[in-house]
C-alpha cells in the first residue's frame, strides 16, 4: 500500500499527466509550438521542485502547484479564447455570468486544471532523481528566471506560457498603479488638461434632413460585439434583416471601432475620447467627470434621455449605467437573470411608444456576447451558438423595425445601430465565420435611418467610434456646442484628426485603415499618442 501511494503521489506522474494534459489541449487549440514549450516548462519545474523538495517539502509543493497551475492556465485559455490570458480577460472577470452557455464548461475546465496542479506529492519521500544534480538544478532554474524575466520585460517569450502570463501580470499591475495615479490627479491638472481638448463647435458636415422635425427622437442600439463582417461577410443568410437595414439606411464603410471591452466602448462613444480604465472607474467619480458626454447634450436640447439596461443582474454593470447621465436607467425588473434580444427589443419597443417626445434612447444587448447560445432562434441545424445566437439577434431586431417603419409614433424618429466593440476573435467565432480576424479591434458597423432617408454608403477610410457622436449632433445641427471631443463628424471629410485612426485598449494601441488593423509597437513613433494618455487624465476621473 505504501508503494502504490509513493508511485501515485511522485513528482514524476503529476508532470507526465501536466504535460499530456498540454499536448492534448494545445494540438485541439491548433497551437502546436505551445504543445512542445508548455512540455519544458513543466520539466523544468519538476526538476527545480525535486532540488527544493530536499530541504522544503512544502515549499516545494507550493511552488509546483503555483506554476504548474499558471501553465496550465494559459494552456486551457487558448483552447477557450484562442490566446493567452490577457489583462482584459481578467478584468472581465465580473462579467463571468455573461459567458452564457459556456460557463459550465469553463468551471470544468478550471477545475480539471487546479486538481491537477494541486495533486499531492508530499509522500514521494526524500531521494528524488531529477533534482539530485545541483548543476541540472540550478541550470533549469536559470532558465526558468529568463523566461519568467522575459515576460516581466516588454517583450514576452511568445510562444512560452509562463513568459505571457507573468507579462499580463506586469500589465496588470501598471494598470492599476496608472489608474491609482489617475484618480489622484490634482484638480489644477486636471482643469489643465481640460483647457487643452476643449472646443467649442462639432464640425459642420450635414444638415439636418428637411423631413425631419425641429427635435427628432434618437433611438441608439449598441449591438454587443458586432464586427462588420456578420452583416456582409461570407455567411451570406445569417443576418437578413440587419442586411436590409443596411440598405436602406446611411452605412459608414471602414469603420472601426477606437476601444474594448463594453465600458471603455459605451463610454468612449459617448464622450468621444478614450477611457484608460474599464471596471476600475468608479462610478461616483463618473458622475461629477466634466467632460461633455452625448446625453448631457441631448439633456441639456430637452430631451428625455433613457438607457435600458439588458444586465440589472450584474452589480457594476448597473452602477456603471447609472454613473452616466441619463434621466433615467430602466430594466426588466429581473434582478435574477439577465434580458433575452427578444426581450430587450420588445421592451424597446414598448419603452419608445410610451416615452415623452423628444427623447434620447440608448440600449445594449447581451445576447449576443461571447459564449452564449440563442435563447429562441437556431441557425440552420442549430449546432453552432455563435451562428445561433446572430440569426436569433437578427430576427428580433427585423421584428422591431418592421414596426418602426409601419408606426407613424417613429415618423420623426432617428434610428442608429452600432455596436460597443468588434466581435471577441475567438477560435469558434473565427471558425463559425470564416474569419481572419487576429485583434479586438476590426471594422464595425454604424448604420442611420429615419424614414425618408437617402441610402448610400460612405467609405471613411479606417475612421473610429470616437466619431458616433459628434456624427449625431451633425445631423441634428446641434454643432454649436462646447466639447471635449477627440472625434469629428463622418460627414465631414475635411477636419480629421489624427485621433480618428488611433485605437487604444489601455497601453496597446493600434493603427486602422482601409487595409485593416495594424498594432502600433514603438509608440513614441505616433505622437498623437502621448495626447492620448494625457486624456486619459481628464476621461478617468
Amino acid at each position: 500500500m505504501t508503494q502504490i501511494k509513493k508511485i501515485l503521489t511522485t513528482p514524476l506522474l503529476k508532470m507526465y499527466v501536466s504535460i499530456l494534459f498540454s499536448l492534448v489541449i494545445s494540438f485541439e487549440a491548433d497551437y502546436y509550438k505551445l504543445a512542445v514549450t508548455s512540455a519544458i516548462e513543466i520539466f523544468l519545474i519538476t526538476i527545480i521542485t525535486g532540488w527544493i523538495f530536499k530541504k522544503r517539502k512544502i515549499v516545494a509543493y507550493i511552488f509546483n502547484s503555483l506554476l504548474t497551475l499558471m501553465v496550465l492556465a494559459q494552456v486551457i485559455s487558448w483552447l477557450f479564447s484562442g490566446g493567452y490570458i490577457s489583462a482584459i480577460m481578467i478584468g472581465n472577470i465580473a462579467f463571468v455570468k455573461a459567458l452564457g452557455d459556456e460557463l459550465p464548461m469553463y468551471i470544468l475546465g478550471s477545475a480539471i486544471i487546479v486538481f491537477i496542479s494541486f495533486y499531492p506529492i508530499f509522500f514521494s519521500g526524500k531521494k528524488f532523481r531529477l533534482g539530485n544534480s545541483k548543476l541540472v538544478s540550478a541550470i533549469s532554474l536559470v532558465i526558468l528566471a529568463f523566461i519568467i524575466g522575459l515576460g516581466l520585460s516588454k517583450e514576452p517569450v511568445e510562444d512560452s506560457a509562463l513568459s505571457n502570463l507573468f507579462h499580463t501580470g506586469r500589465q496588470i499591475a501598471e494598470s492599476k498603479y496608472k489608474t491609482y495615479m489617475l484618480k489622484r490627479t490634482r484638480e489644477e491638472l486636471i482643469a489643465k488638461q481640460l483647457g487643452v481638448f476643449e472646443k467649442r463647435s462639432v464640425e459642420d458636415g450635414s444638415k439636418k434632413p428637411s423631413n425631419l422635425g425641429s427635435k427628432p427622437n434618437v433611438i441608439i442600439i449598441w449591438t454587443e460585439g458586432m464586427s462588420k463582417e456578420l452583416i456582409d461577410g461570407s455567411i451570406k443568410d445569417l443576418m437578413p434583416n440587419m442586411q436590409n437595414f443596411e440598405s436602406k439606411s446611411i452605412s459608414f464603410e471602414d469603420y472601426y471601432n477606437h476601444t474594448a471591452a463594453t465600458l471603455r466602448g459605451l463610454r468612449g462613444q459617448m464622450i468621444s475620447g478614450y477611457q484608460y480604465p474599464d471596471l476600475d472607474v468608479d462610478p461616483k467619480s463618473l458622475q461629477k467627470n466634466r467632460l461633455v458626454s452625448l446625453e448631457d447634450i441631448m439633456n441639456d436640447k430637452g430631451y428625455e434621455t433613457i438607457f435600458i439596461n439588458s444586465e440589472p443582474n450584474i452589480e457594476i454593470f448597473t452602477d456603471f449605467l447609472n454613473s452616466l447621465r441619463y434621466d433615467k436607467v430602466v430594466d426588466n425588473g429581473d434582478l435574477t437573470g439577465y434580458t433575452t434580444d427578444k426581450e430587450l427589443f420588445e421592451q424597446l419597443a414598448t419603452v419608445s411608444q410610451k416615452v415623452d417626445q423628444p427623447y434620447f434612447l440608448g440600449t445594449y444587448n447581451i445576447g449576443t456576447h461571447h459564449g452564449f447560445d440563442s435563447a429562441h432562434v437556431k441557425y440552420g441545424d442549430g449546432k453552432d451558438k455563435v451562428l445561433n445566437r446572430w440569426a436569433n439577434y437578427d430576427r428580433w431586431f427585423g421584428q422591431f423595425f418592421g414596426e418602426f417603419q409601419n408606426n407613424s409614433k417613429y415618423d420623426n424618429t432617428i434610428l442608429i445601430v452600432t455596436t460597443d466593440h468588434a466581435s471577441y476573435n475567438s477560435p469558434e467565432y473565427k471558425e463559425a465565420l470564416n474569419s481572419t480576424q487576429e485583434t479586438f479591434i476590426s471594422e464595425i458597423p454604424f448604420m442611420i435611418y429615419y424614414k425618408g432617408v437617402e441610402p448610400k454608403k460612405i467609405s471613411v477610410s479606417g475612421r473610429n467610434s470616437l466619431n458616433l457622436t459628434p456624427t449625431i449632433l451633425d445631423l441634428l445641427d446641434y454643432e454649436k456646442e462646447k466639447n471635449y471631443f477627440l472625434g469629428s463628424s463622418l460627414f465631414d471629410s475635411k477636419e480629421v484628426s489624427a485621433y480618428e485612426t488611433i485605437s487604444a485598449i489601455g497601453d496597446i494601441y493600434y493603427k486602422t485603415s482601409v487595409d485593416g488593423v495594424k498594432e502600433i509597437k514603438d509608440i513614441t513613433s505616433i505622437s498623437v499618442i502621448k495626447n492620448i494618455q494625457d486624456f486619459y487624465l481628464i476621461s478617468s476621473k
